[in-house]
């Protein structure tokens, strides 16, 4: 998959960048069109979305868009995001890994680090979603979300991914550095969250 990767990079840039470009530019449409709104929410706003009454339309137009506006799933499914790329992260952490021990390449210097560090971010997350996430049976996400989900879990670990030497000076340290408050601060937030929530809160 690597290989593959890496054999056609300069092609997989440039799609890498249309599909981050063609996301921000869909999750602006939901900012600002209010019909569209639904599809970036989820949790409790979107419940809270779906039980208010919208005044009906009789027209072909305005029920397919309300179809597709009930495409609702369990916030459960948040799961699969994490699943799909600590999937598709640890084959590349791997393959790198193997490539550079095949080269007689030193790991230390030569292994992806951005990949590594995604890696503990998803496998941080992962653990989250099933210990310390507490989702309810009023938790939903739209079905674009989801798929946006997935997609970017998908294509994220591949963009990351770079054959450069490492350097490690500050340029390098403070990055991490900022990863690892980042994510601490992130933890402690979920943490106080989900005490926020009672047990057994359906």
């Amino acid at each position: 998959m690597l290989h593959f990767y890496t054999k056609h990079m300069n092609n997989a840039i440039v799609f890498v960048c249309l599909y981050y470009v063609i996301d921000i530019f869909l999750l602006f449409l939901t900012f600002y069109f209010k019909s569209l709104n639904k599809w970036a929410l989820h949790g409790k706003n979107l419940f809270l979305k779906i039980e208010k009454d919208e005044e009906p339309y009789n027209t072909k137009l305005y029920k397919f868009k309300s179809i597709f506006d009930n495409f609702i799933i369990s916030k459960t499914y948040f799961s699969h995001f994490y699943i799909i790329g600590l999937l598709i992260n640890s084959i590349i952490v791997f393959q790198d890994f193997q490539y550079k021990l095949k080269n007689q390449q030193n790991v230390y210097y030569h292994i992806c680090l951005t990949n590594l560090i995604f890696e503990i971010h998803l496998l941080r997350r992962f653990f989250e979603q099933l210990f310390l996430v507490r989702t309810t049976t009023k938790s939903f996400m739209h079905i674009f979300s989801y798929l946006l989900g997935i997609s970017f879990y998908i294509i994220t670990p591949f963009s990351l991914y770079n054959k450069e030497k490492i350097n490690y000076n500050w340029s390098i340290i403070s990055p991490l550095l900022l990863f690892i408050i980042g994510n601490i601060i992130q933890f402690d937030s979920h943490l106080r969250l989900a005490r926020l929530r009672p047990k057994g809160l359906q």
